[in-house]
């Protein structure tokens, strides 16, 4: 957005603040398991592991100092 269109760090940061709360980000969040972990595992081929999903989100733009991202 930045790059693109010029849009202010303001603009980005609320941007990025909505990948936790709407959409295919808020769904990965929601499959958390209550270790940390997302399928159980830090990684495998079935791209649903921990690993793909925090690349996943990280591709995604979740904010890193975001609640949500400190959870994860």
């Amino acid at each position: 957005m930045r790059d693109i269109s010029g849009a202010s760090t303001d603009e980005v940061a609320a941007e990025r603040a909505r990948v936790a709360t709407e959409g295919l980000g808020n769904q990965l969040l929601k499959m958390q398991q209550p270790d940390g972990s997302w399928a159980g595992e830090a990684w495998n081929q079935d791209c649903n592991s921990t690993y793909h999903v925090l690349t996943l989100l990280r591709e995604m733009g979740l904010d890193p100092s975001s609640a949500e991202a400190q959870r994860a």
